[in-house]
């Protein structure tokens, strides 16, 4: 339910780290509200060269309401999304609102990294004019945009390259040739090797993903 908001209105997508080649990434937009709202509406962009966007998802913060309305176009040619979700459409039911609270998880993006070149990128919050316009607002039961508008913080991703990590080894003892076993975690990424005592080892991925 979150703690009360004193006079701030935000969106904000945290700062965080992606893989290269990942797919299926979660990232949330949460929210800051100073008051109870009905419905909202995020807009951002990304670079298309480095991200997709699969799907968007309710955040755990509004899953529950059950919103009556939630749709938006994902453009991953431009690099764009807008989504919008109003929790009651019907006067008689008009009591279901979004409660006032910080960190309030509202969306949960689906994001791919098509890149394989190590860098950066990032989701922007953006207002964008043309028709139809493309906002950041949060709206009350009369339909009318709250105040202050939300303050908007874009989040900033890392792309790079996870390490392999070896968590533990089963079976390396007996004689040469015998086969063990290494599990942990990053096995799943192009080009790994293996080496044993400076010599590359012959190796095959369980389909665990965590398993050599």
């Amino acid at each position: 339910l979150g703690v009360p908001a004193s006079a701030v209105n935000r969106f904000r997508i945290d700062d965080g780290q992606l893989a290269l080649g990942s797919r299926g990434n979660i990232v949330s937009v949460v929210a800051d509200i100073d008051q109870p709202i009905v419905g909202f509406s995020v807009s951002l962009d990304f670079d298309s060269d480095k991200l997709r966007l699969s799907e968007v998802r309710l955040g755990a913060g509004i899953a529950g309401l059950e919103p009556e309305f939630s749709q938006g176009v994902i453009d991953n040619a431009r690099g764009e999304l807008v989504h919008g979700v109003v929790v009651s459409l019907t006067e008689t039911i008009v009591e279901r609102r979004i409660g006032a609270g910080q960190g309030v998880e509202l969306l949960r993006l689906v994001v791919d990294v098509v890149t394989e070149e190590p860098g950066s990128a990032s989701l922007d919050l953006q207002n964008a004019g043309g028709v139809p316009g493309r906002r950041n607002v949060m709206t009350d039961g009369n339909g009318n945009s709250v105040a202050p508008s939300p303050q908007l913080s874009d989040g900033a991703f890392e792309l790079r390259r996870l390490l392999p990590v070896i968590k533990h080894i089963q079976g390396n003892f007996g004689v040469a040739g015998d086969t063990f076993l290494v599990v942990g975690f990053n096995f799943d990424q192009d080009g790994l090797s293996v080496t044993i005592c400076d010599h590359e080892a012959e190796h095959r991925q369980l389909g665990d993903g965590q398993t050599l």
